[in-house]
This record gives C-alpha cells, structure tokens and sequence, in this order.
C-alpha cells in the first residue's frame, strides 16, 4: 500500500505519495500531477490509496513506537524537526474531515500567529485530498494570504482548470484576488505562459509581483530566448520592465555581457530600459571601458538609462571621468537622471564636481533643488571653498541660488 507524505522545501510544500511528487513539479518538469491526471476538483484517489482515520494507527517510520499524537501535544513540541515529524504522521492517518478541525484546534489554543509553517503543511494536504473543502473552509475561516496560495497552489498543480475557475469564481471585493495569485504559482513551473496571461488579469500590486516573482524562476531556467519571448508576452509595460530588471540582474550576477547581450535582444523600449541600469552597474564593476562601450551602443531611448549604472559606479572613485565620459553622451534631457546620480554619489569626493554636474540638470525645478541643496552642505562643511566655487560659477548658478549664495552688491548712500 502507498503512502502520503509531505515535505517542506524553501518554503513551499511539496505532497509525495509513493515518492512521486503530485504537490509540484516532476522530476521531468510535467505536471506534479504525473500520468495519472486528476480530473476531479474533489478527487478521492488517494483515500482510495490508502487513507484512514485520524484514529487508525499504522506502520509509518516516523511514528515513535506506533503513538498517535495529540494536536495539543504536536503543537507543544519545541523541537521543530520533531514537531513536523509528528504533525506528517498524523497527516497520513487523517481523513479528509478531520483537517479542518485540526486546523481549529490551532486557532483556539492560539497557535496561528507561531504555527504559520505548520498550518501550511496541513491546509497542503488538505487540498491534495479534496481542493474544494479546503478552500471553502479558509474562504470561511481564514483570511491569511499565505494560506490561500499554498491551498490553490496545490490545487492548480494537480487540476488547474478546476482551480483558476474556482478562484475566479469566489474572489470578493475590488483588490486582487490571493485565490488567483495562488493558482498562478501552482502553474508557474509547467505552463509560464499561462501563469503570464493570469498575472494580466490582476492590478497592479504587491499581490500582482508575488505572482511574478513566483514564476520567473521558472522561466528564467529555460534559458534566455525563453525569458525573452515571455517577456515580451506580459501584458502592460510595466509587467514587462519590472520583469526585465529582475532577470537581467540575476543573468548578470553570473555573466554581465551575457545580460548585456539579452537585453539588446528584447523588442519593447520598456523591458530594455529599466534592465539596462543594473546590468550596465554590474558590467563596470568587472569591465569599465566595456561596459562604456555597451552603453553607447544602445539606442538612446534605452542608453540615457543604462548611463545611470556606469555613472553610479564611476561618480564615488572619480567623479570628473564620470562627467567627462557623460558630457560625451550628449545633452537628451532624460541623461537627468545620470546627473543626479553623480551629484549624489560623488558630493563626498568632490564637492565641486558634482555642483557643477547639478548644473547640468536640464529640469528648472532639480538644478535649483540639488544646486541649493548641495551648496548648503558644502557651506557647512567648508565655507571658504564653497565660496571659492560659487564665485567662479555665479553666473551660472539659478537665480534664487545666486541670491543666497552670490556675492551681495555694495550698498549705496
């Protein structure tokens, strides 16, 4: 006879039954589900396989010598490693009505706000056995967002349609729907393109990243051709550059020019922009003059961004090159974001050099406010030579600045 078990693994809760994992993924990355394919939301297969009552005692190496465990007992446990033993025997032996009072019985001896790892792996289980009882039970009892997508997670890994109807069915209210969020990371590892199209469906919102960030994993491991095409696939333009950042940071944590190559591969102006400062930075770290010339290659739409990452770098060890090589790129207003960066950046080496790149802002409202706002500093810090620069740059300077600091006229009788 086969038996469940369930087993943590970074956070997530995997359900094996006969060493066959149907919570997740496959060894071969198809549905968790294997060849037999559950094709009821209430499926009762593995009872079939096996399940007794919470009462029934049986031969499982992770009992001590055969006892059953109370809830109260398991929960008292302060080692963890035997906690979790005891709580996935008990799993094995409950039938499917006994895991909502399980899951009562925490609550009332208070348990939810410590116990949330073991809540977790009960309302997993739950949802292996019969989907629909435990969603209904947490849509009644409990609130909390993690549990919702560990159940649908679930769930969605062994009959997705089921789930992503269910979900769509029973969300409430006008924010996103965790029903949904939770379907999406059951499917994220064997069908991205749909995880893709359902993230569509949700606003803009924490709930919406948690989506995302749950399955770019997934995609990202199929290469970057795949990246890029899934990428491309998203929705909105803001799904898209978010998600280009995310990856591109990760692909240049192993290989900059690598990233550098993919993002010059991607097709929208959005996804390349927002992933170009952060590989442009992490290029200059290990090759400066290649990274220079990468980002000079780049389209301006996507090059007045990535100059960020390179004058991010630069502006702290030698802010006058990061001036010099940004005077190079031209005067695009959008460059306004590279200049704030090396004023901010590069004020504690050189006080002066990063004023006049203040100067440069080509926005009335930022050269007035980092021009003021610097100078002050510099005043505090070194009257005499914050004088000495404002006197060879008054002209030069925002009128309200040039009051302020400028030198006052000779009073007249």
């Amino acid at each position: 006879m086969k038996r469940q078990g369930w087993l943590l693994a970074g956070g997530g809760i995997l359900l094996f039954v006969g060493g066959v994992s149907v919570g997740r993924m496959g060894q071969d990355g198809s549905s968790a589900a294997g060849s037999k394919q559950v094709t009821s939301a209430r499926s009762h297969s593995l009872e079939a396989q096996g399940s007794v009552s919470a009462g029934e005692e049986g031969s499982s190496s992770t009992r001590s010598s055969g006892r059953s465990y109370s809830v109260s007992e398991i929960m008292s446990d302060g080692n963890m490693g035997s906690r979790f033993e005891k709580l996935t025997a008990k799993l094995e032996r409950t039938n499917t009505e006994g895991f909502g009072a399980m899951l009562a019985e925490i609550a009332e001896q208070g348990f939810n706000g410590v116990m949330r790892e073991e809540r977790l792996l009960i309302i997993s289980a739950w949802a292996a056995r019969d989907p629909i009882a435990a969603a209904e039970y947490l849509k009644e009892h409990d609130q909390d967002d993690r549990m919702q997508f560990a159940a649908m997670a679930t769930w969605a890994s062994n009959d997705p349609d089921a789930a992503i109807a269910w979900a769509r069915e029973n969300h409430e209210g006008k924010g996103a729907n965790d029903w949904l969020v939770g379907a999406i990371q059951g499917i994220a590892g064997t069908d991205p393109d749909l995880a893709a199209s359902l993230i569509g469906e949700l606003p803009r919102s924490r709930e919406q990243w948690h989506a995302m960030e749950s399955t770019m994993p997934y995609v990202l491991a199929k290469g970057e051709a795949a990246a890029k095409d899934w990428i491309e696939s998203l929705s909105s333009g803001d799904l898209q550059s978010n998600g280009a950042e995310w990856m591109a940071r990760r692909m240049a944590g192993e290989d900059p020019v690598v990233a550098a190559a993919w993002i010059d591969s991607l097709g929208t102006k959005e996804a390349r922009r927002e992933a170009s400062e952060e590989v442009a930075l992490r290029y200059a770290r290990t090759d400066l003059a290649g990274a220079q010339r990468w980002v000079s290659s780049l389209p301006e739409d996507t090059r007045t961004e990535a100059a960020e990452g390179i004058v991010t770098h630069m502006a702290r060890e030698d802010p006058r090159a990061a001036v010099a090589w940004l005077e190079n790129l031209g005067d695009d207003p959008d460059y306004d974001g590279a200049w704030v960066d090396l004023v901010e950046r590069g004020f504690n080496a050189e006080p002066g050099v990063a004023l006049v790149g203040a100067l440069r802002l080509s926005d009335e409202g930022w050269r007035e406010k980092y021009t003021n706002n610097y100078l002050s500093r510099w005043m505090k810090r070194d009257q005499a030579a914050a004088q000495e620069w404002v006197a060879e740059y008054t002209e030069y300077l925002p009128p309200k600045v040039a009051r302020r600091y400028g030198p006052k006229p000779a009073r007249t009788n």
